[in-house]
């Protein structure tokens, strides 16, 4: 029988007989072994070029931004073997608008925990509002947007699924996939691609510069502030700029209206 190499990216505390873990860090598994890899998977995935026959992740790609859900794909490319699967479970966008459109009101508990809730849950317009803004979620996915990444990505034969349904014929691995997804075909978008072509696009970067600062706060996990992107930033000659009127306005107080 073969055996089948695959790879449960962003895992957290869930675990699948056959595959291997990885997660970005440590603060999910608490009393839990920890996965097998941890990295960035938007950046670097420790594994050999072609050799793993499904990569599957669940709960995750929507917690990253557009230019990392790229650059993942990529990186999955080029692990993945040729004829290799990717598989993804993810919340679907068009679930949602019909949910609406419905008038469908999810009560509290079938929604998320209320502190993290960014307003009242007391409708269905506040249901859809709290699901469109979940917390650390980056992107919002349906099968045409989820299709079009991966087709530049490099994946062909891009479907969507049943839970439990995949073109890996192993009966463990189907069992495994169908014990997580069953729960989920209400309010997922299950999709499976089969690496068949290079991709047309390249690793993606930020529009945003990194500076020595920056780098250092990466490399520490810190966090100064929340970041605004409608503000100048540091070295920009703006934000010196604007700095020095503040403290001007601060120091020197003008009557603009007499």
């Amino acid at each position: 029988m073969k055996k089948f190499n695959c790879l449960y990216v962003g895992c957290g505390r869930h675990r699948l007989k056959g595959f291997i873990h990885a997660e970005t860090n440590l603060d999910k598994m608490k009393d839990l072994a920890p996965p097998e890899i941890i990295c960035d998977m938007s950046k670097s995935i420790p594994l050999p070029d072609n050799s793993c026959d499904l990569i599957f992740s669940r709960h995750t790609l929507e917690h990253l931004t557009y230019v990392q859900l790229v650059n993942h794909l990529l990186l999955c490319n080029r692990i993945i073997k040729d004829d290799g699967y990717i598989r993804m479970c993810l919340p679907d966008f068009d679930l949602i608008i019909k949910d609406y459109l419905n008038k469908k009101y999810i009560p509290n508990k079938e929604l998320m925990n209320e502190e993290d809730m960014i307003g009242p849950n007391e409708n269905y317009t506040d249901s859809f509002i709290n699901r469109i803004f979940y917390p650390d979620h980056f992107y919002l996915h349906n099968y045409d947007t989820l299709s079009r990444v991966l087709g530049k990505c490099g994946f062909s034969n891009i479907h969507k699924k049943e839970p439990g349904k995949t073109n890996i014929d192993d009966n463990i691995i189907q069992s495994e996939l169908l014990s997580c997804e069953k729960g989920e075909i209400n309010n997922e978008i299950i999709i499976e691609a089969q690496k068949k072509k290079k991709p047309s696009v390249q690793f993606l970067t930020s529009r945003h510069k990194t500076n020595l600062i920056n780098k250092l706060l990466i490399f520490f996990n810190l966090k100064i502030s929340k970041f605004d992107h409608r503000k100048p930033r540091v070295p920009q000659l703006n934000w010196f700029k604007e700095k020095k009127l503040r403290i001007k306005n601060f120091f020197i107080k003008k009557e603009f209206f007499k």
